[in-house]
């Protein structure tokens, strides 16, 4: 009797237990889910400030580096290249600074705020020869900003600044609108040494802030993300106090149920009033339903308007869920996407290792971290997408999937290839210029070397310890201790050092470079890096040895000749007065030999006249005896012996060939020179010599062939002389064959050059400069006519119009007769 009157505690007891369980378990899942969220959020929004920042400020040493690389640019290539880096919201000016601290504007309006803090910053500069971002920096119009610099050096001399200012409240608000963060509902801050840089959003939840740190090329910031009241407030419903709430009331319902139950039996009550409250507990539990149903909703709308892609899969990454931002960003409806693995929409080899790795994580159940895969959007373009998830277990600890984001960074890598292709391309010029980098970290003794510095020292990254000491070893033993005595004095003294010296690689062979290296310092003083350049200047040194030996040969060669020519001089000197006495003799002759010209070509005059007079007054004799001889022949030839007949036939002959030698001697005196010049078709020429030497060509047979013989400035008549004497010479030498003579002809720049053929008996080659000398015979009296003075014309006609003529044969073998003469212009002219 007693336990049954413990069981209505009993059961409110129990009832209580799994109320207070199921409320602590729903926040638990509420408010971890919310921190996953607004972490998730914080480092979104993180990653976003910090890779636009670095992306402006490495577009601003990207400018430098190109300045570096091209020499120092004039002001209109520095103002073109500023305003390539401005129009970005929060940019306020670009300034360049020399190291006289004199400040030109490149773009936009000026802040003298900002110009002072510039020329603060300069003794930093000096030590400082990477980019970085300044603390935070008061701005006119009572606005706080920060500068971005970067030092630009020259053959290790410190050059000037260039200098971006920005508007950090304008700059970072542009990037997260961009971004699309919603900063309606986070509470979003960036501190940076305890000054506030931005401020956005409601007034936060400060129980659920986020603080991160972010880093920015030096400079150490804070940022500050936290949910709205309004957002935590929809975020985290009330459901887990409604559950409490209603459970115990439910509970101390039940338990007076049982209670009345039990009373009613035993005082025999009706059973209404126990129906009563079990209908109202069973509305109640209804109520409860609806409300975790609303906040469900909310919940869900949140996710829904989320910037990112939102989704939850099963064990085997199976989607069960996806926000409608998968149609932005993929192309695809919801529906599309459920019930397909991530893997259904990556190329073969994407998706082969996006699942093996899904299967590694999936296997540790560990959650996904910023993996990056490449989806294939509706339309064929490719996105990369950067998820992260956590896996997801029920109230038992079984395994259900996970739960996360995809971030759309296909922007983010295309701008990290821009800039992995810029350091390509520094990397590329290092190596044209052999230019190397490198920087010390002191503290921890440890250089890190660029790659052309590697190939500088002729080692391999992955097996060289990059120590000082290891640095030192690869140094020439007779240069180590000068390279460590300049080391050690730029950390004492605190100066930059240059210097040149040598290296001894790894298959001794020796190099000289030239090293320059500049120190930063701690604000107590204390050296914490070195960092510098090393050239390879091999070449250069061994010209300038080649150049130092040149020059000594070169003062060996001009010491001997100076010798020489003093001794020359002495010799000149005498020469001058032998020559000057040549000179008055030569003179002398020249008027002598003036005078003997005159007189020669008066005795030619008289010869000519002499000649043509001799061989005109010994024809008459000659025919007077030719008539006699021959009339002796025909009265007589017969009536005496045989002998008197012989010598009869020896007279005419005698006579004729006399008659034909002073023929011809009158003709070789008639072309002595060149009495007119004019246009002669040779052609012409040609028939007019064949038509006098009719009979012969009849006689013989003889075939002439010639085609397309130009027109020429000469004397007509000796032409025509030329061509009957070089036609009749080859019908006069012929073999057994029928004549075949060929004319040809062909233009040699400002000149002609014909060519006559024939098919005779030929010419011994040794006899082919005598044939054209006066009455040389090769034939002698062999019954051929001939005085031995048609080719001695025929050189002195070609001679005359400035030609030459020559002969090429062989015995048997007929014979090519070449002469030249000059072309219509040259004869014109």
């Amino acid at each position: 009797m007693i336990l049954k009157r413990w069981v209505p505690f009993l059961a409110l007891f129990l009832a209580l237990l799994v109320t207070v369980f199921i409320w602590r378990e729903l926040s638990r899942s509420q408010q971890a889910a919310f921190a996953s969220q607004i972490s998730i959020k914080s480092a979104a929004i993180k990653d976003d400030i910090k890779d636009n920042v670095a992306f402006r400020v490495r577009s601003l040493s990207r400018a430098v580096k190109r300045w570096e690389y091209n020499g120092k640019p004039d002001l209109r290539g520095w103002k073109m290249d500023a305003r390539s880096l401005e129009g970005d919201p929060g940019y306020k000016y670009i300034v360049w600074a020399g190291p006289d601290k004199k400040a030109i504007v490149l773009a936009g309006l000026p802040d003298r705020s900002a110009e002072q803090a510039i020329d603060a910053s300069f003794p930093e500069l000096f030590r400082i020869k990477s980019p970085f971002v300044s603390g935070p920096v008061a701005l006119e119009g009572a606005r706080l900003g920060f500068i971005a610099y970067a030092p630009m050096y020259a053959g290790g001399s410190f050059m000037g600044v260039l200098a971006e200012v920005f508007d950090s409240q304008e700059l970072i608000g542009d990037i997260l609108s961009k971004s699309r963060h919603e900063l309606g509902l986070y509470s979003i801050s960036v501190t940076g040494d305890g000054v506030e840089l931005y401020r956005s959003g409601p007034e936060p939840a400060l129980e659920w802030a986020q603080r991160l740190p972010l880093k920015v090329f030096g400079s150490d910031w804070t940022l500050s993300v936290a949910p709205g009241q309004n957002l935590a407030a929809s975020s985290i419903s009330a459901l887990p106090a409604i559950v409490l709430v209603m459970g115990a009331l439910s509970s101390i319902l039940f338990s007076s149920l049982i209670y009345s139950a039990q009373s009613a039996s035993l005082r025999g009550r009706g059973r209404e009033t126990a129906n009563a409250m079990l209908r109202a507990e069973i509305e109640e539990r209804a109520w409860a339903e609806g409300e975790r149903a609303r906040s469900e909703d909310k919940f869900r709308a949140l996710v829904e308007t989320s910037y990112d892609l939102v989704w939850e899969t099963d064990e085997n990454a199976v989607y069960t869920y996806v926000s409608p931002r998968v149609k932005q960003m993929l192309g695809y409806e919801q529906h599309e996407v459920l019930g397909r693995p991530f893997w259904d929409f990556m190329l073969p080899d994407e998706a082969e290792r996006v699942r093996e790795e899904f299967a590694r994580v999936s296997a540790a159940r560990q959650p996904l971290s910023l993996l990056e895969n490449v989806n294939l959007s509706k339309d064929g373009r490719c996105i990369v997408l950067e998820t992260s998830g956590a896996p997801v277990f029920d109230s038992k600890g079984a395994f259900l999937g996970y739960r996360g984001i995809d971030r759309d960074v296909t922007g983010k890598k295309l701008a990290e290839e821009a800039l992995r292709r810029s350091e390509a391309s520094l990397a590329n010029a290092q190596r044209i210029a052999r230019i190397g980098s490198w920087d010390w970290d002191i503290e921890k003794d440890e250089l890190i070397w660029s790659d052309e510095a590697y190939r500088i020292f002729g080692l391999d990254p992955s097996g060289f310890g990059a120590t000082y000491e290891a640095f030192l070893g690869c140094v020439h033993p007779e240069d180590r201790p000068m390279v460590h005595k300049c080391v050690t004095e730029s950390l004492t003294l605190k100066k930059p050092y240059s210097i040149e010296h040598r290296l001894v690689l790894p298959d001794g062979t020796e190099k000289y470079v030239h090293e320059h290296g500049e120190v930063a310092f701690r604000r107590e003083g204390r050296p914490v890096r070195m960092s510098g350049t090393i050239q390879d200047i091999t070449e250069r040194k061994t010209t300038e040895e080649q150049l130092k030996l040149y020059r000594e040969h070169l003062k060996e060669l001009v010491d001997e000749r100076t010798a020489e020519l003093k001794q020359l001089n002495r010799k000149l000197a005498f020469e001058v007065d032998i020559r000057k006495q040549a000179e008055d003799a030569v003179s002398s002759m020249n008027d002598a030999l003036e005078k003997r010209a005159a007189e020669l070509e008066r005795v030619n005059k008289e010869l000519e006249a002499f000649t043509y007079s001799a061989s005109h007054d010994l024809q008459e004799p000659l025919r007077v005896i030719s008539g006699y001889v021959q009339l002796l022949s025909r009265r007589y030839k017969g009536r005496l012996d045989s002998e008197a007949d012989e010598f009869i036939g020896f007279a005419v002959d005698g006579v004729a060939r006399m008659q034909r030698l002073i023929a011809d001697l009158l003709r070789y005196s008639r072309v002595g020179k060149i009495m007119a010049q004019q246009p002669v078709d040779c052609s012409a020429a040609l028939g007019r010599a064949m038509s006098n030497l009719g009979a012969l060509l009849s006689e013989s047979g003889a075939v002439v062939r010639a085609d397309g013989l130009p027109t020429i400035m000469a004397d007509e008549s000796q032409i025509d002389q030329l061509f009957m004497n070089l036609l009749s010479n080859a019908v006069k030498y012929r073999g057994d064959n029928q004549p075949l003579i060929t004319i040809a002809v062909e233009r040699l720049g400002r000149q002609w050059r014909f060519s006559i053929t024939d098919n005779g008996i030929g010419i011994d080659p040794k006899y082919s400069e005598r044939i054209f000398e006066l009455f040389q015979r090769l034939h002698g009296n062999t019954g051929l006519p001939g005085t031995g003075l048609g080719l001695s014309i025929c050189k002195k006609v070609v001679e005359n119009h400035g030609g030459r003529i020559w002969v090429e044969s062989m015995p048997g073998a007929g014979s090519t007769f070449y002469f030249t003469m000059p072309g219509e212009e040259a004869a014109s002219a």
